[in-house]
């Protein structure tokens, strides 16, 4: 059996003599076989140990933390770490200091600070009524945060120790729906009360690795970017009348993910790489169709205006506008530059790093990165005694 990691986010198993592949752990990165009998990988920055039976190739338990602050190279996607087969752990130690701000830029390119305080945020969604922010702070607790733009106010929506990510308000406003990683369980998406009353209402639960793009208007639809081992993202449907369910909407051997649905409903606009480069398009929903290609020199992270008569990305070193008319047929006008984008890009697919105010006329964007500063090289010897004692095995 090989071990390894898929698209850098989730380890898997596959059987060299049947390539039979599962999914091990939902999210991680950098995974180990350890002789203790447990799976060694990296999370976060901290490294985590959890219990695994050779034999069912199966996770025994929950996973705990057995080595903090792992240097990431972000050139390699890789974090630092190693062990020898007697037991020494050795790692670059590094520490992140600051954040990012969360700041509105108008279409020339002003900008004008929101007064949150800094966080290392991702994913910022404004609410249907331009009044509120949902987004997600990888710093204080991986949780979905909410910041109130008239307040001032940043409350928390999500307390659960695992990762909660990529929030999507429904239309009405009342429900953010939410990706999660919790311990012992497989990814799953959630939806809660966008007012933090009440509990999570548990929505669908995968085989793979998803995210959450968008939410239809009529609230029947969710779209899923579903990381799958041998498709690698492909755009699925969770289905939210009656019993929830999901079909895929576009699985290729490419790449396609962030798949927003007009706010008619009529159509969805996502990426994919399969020209060799990530660009935008747009085909009909939920039946697709002709597809038409929307940037024309590259382009990720796809938003529509709230009227549905604009559709804003990243492509070309900018934030790009493109005049949208929807009738029998779709057209698109050429691509406009509106600012420089030099704001903090996350990941170019999987994620969305900007949004756009209610009337359009401002986007919410994230300024600045943490520091990272690496400290030394750290080698712990006898290290499997501490991990046997954190995550013992029951053998």
């Amino acid at each position: 059996v090989h071990l390894y990691r898929c698209t850098f986010i989730m380890p898997i198993t596959r059987n060299l003599e049947t390539g039979e592949t599962r999914t091990v752990i939902q999210t991680g990165a950098n995974p180990f076989y350890a002789s203790t009998g447990h799976i060694i990988y990296a999370l976060s920055g901290n490294l985590m140990a959890v219990p695994f039976d050779l034999e069912s190739l199966t996770v025994r338990g929950n996973p705990v933390t057995v080595a903090e602050d792992i240097l990431f190279d972000p050139d390699n996607l890789a974090y630092r770490y190693g062990f020898s087969q007697e037991g020494s752990l050795f790692f670059v130690k590094s520490v992140q200091e600051g954040g990012n701000n969360l700041v509105w830029v108008d279409r020339n390119g002003i900008e004008t600070e929101v007064p949150a305080a800094s966080h290392l945020y991702w994913d910022p969604r404004v609410s249907p009524d331009g009044r509120r922010v949902a987004v997600n702070a990888r710093d204080a607790g991986n949780d979905i945060w909410v910041y109130d733009l008239s307040r001032g106010s940043l409350s928390r929506l999500t307390h659960d120790p695992g990762e909660d990510e990529t929030a999507f308000w429904s239309s009405n406003g009342r429900w953010i729906a939410f990706s999660s990683s919790r311990a012992g369980q497989p990814r799953s998406i959630y939806r809660k009360l966008s007012d933090g009353s009440g509990e999570e209402e548990l929505l669908w639960t995968g085989d793979h690795h998803m995210h959450v793009d968008s939410w239809s208007a009529d609230g029947k639809s969710i779209i899923l970017t579903d990381d799958a081992p041998t498709t690698l993202q492909d755009l699925w449907v969770l289905n939210l009348e009656g019993e929830p369910s999901t079909q895929p909407l576009l699985r290729t051997p490419y790449r396609e993910s962030n798949g927003r649905i007009s706010p008619d409903g009529r159509w969805i606009a996502y990426e994919s790489d399969e020209s060799g480069q990530w660009e935008i398009y747009i085909q009909a929903f939920p039946g697709l169709g002709k597809k038409v290609l929307v940037s024309t020199r590259g382009g990720n992270q796809a938003i529509w205006s709230h009227d549905g008569s604009e559709l804003f990305y990243r492509g070309e070193g900018s934030i790009m506008a493109v005049k949208v008319q929807s009738g029998e047929t779709l057209s698109v006008t050429p691509p406009k530059p509106l600012f420089r984008d030099q704001y903090a890009l996350r990941t170019q697919n999987h994620h969305i790093s900007f949004s756009v105010s209610k009337d359009g006329k401002q986007f919410l964007m994230l300024k600045g990165e943490p520091q990272t500063h690496i400290t030394h090289l750290e080698v712990v010897n006898n290290w499997f005694d501490e991990v046997k004692r954190k995550a013992p095995t029951g053998k």
